[in-house]
């Protein structure tokens, strides 16, 4: 099972494990168990495709070899790499790109309103 969502880190370990492993009875592992694996998406209206395509993958499985199986089928999907790890490295990896982005955007807004403000004191100064 591959988790493809924004969750909180350790959701996948702490959480999601056991669920499974109650419901279906089984243990959580490759070969003898499932394997599990965390791997966040990168939604975008309209660029989804090219999103999943070209930007990098971080896949983070429970053990070796969920994350091999899953590293080894998503590179047959993706071209910007495929790059293994554990589960909560790879939940804190989103939960960063997020954080990231919305410091970007906060910047953003503050320049704009900075902008507006200077433009009001220029023409009310009548440099404008």
């Amino acid at each position: 099972m591959i988790i493809e969502s924004t969750v909180a880190p350790g959701t996948t370990q702490y959480l999601v494990k056991p669920i499974l492993e109650e419901e279906s009875g089984l243990k959580a592992g490759l070969p003898h168990g499932f394997g599990l694996c965390f791997s966040y998406e990168r939604v975008m209206v309209g660029r989804l495709i090219h999103n999943i395509r070209e930007y990098p993958k971080i896949v983070g499985g429970i053990d070796d070899e969920s994350t091999r199986l899953t590293t080894e089928m998503y590179r047959s999907i993706v071209k910007g790499g495929v790059f293994g790890t554990d589960p909560m490295t790879a939940e804190v990896s989103k939960t960063v790109e997020n954080a990231y982005r919305d410091v970007q955007i906060a910047f953003a807004n503050e320049i704009a309103l900075l902008c507006e403000s200077l433009g009001r004191m220029s023409m009310k100064s009548g440099n404008l």
